[in-house]
């Protein structure tokens, strides 16, 4: 249906779910930002 290969799709499916080391730095600082956005009653500056 989708003319993909087996083999591909398996690969294209656990490179998705290993994250590099700068995704997971990313998700980790957006999390610690949007927490301290919260905190402080969703004011900026």
């Amino acid at each position: 249906m989708l003319e993909v290969s087996r083999s591909g799709y398996y690969k294209w499916l656990s490179e998705k779910a290993n994250l590099n080391r700068y995704q997971v730095r990313r998700e980790a600082l957006l999390a610690r930002t949007s927490w301290l956005f919260h905190d402080a009653k969703k004011r900026y500056g």
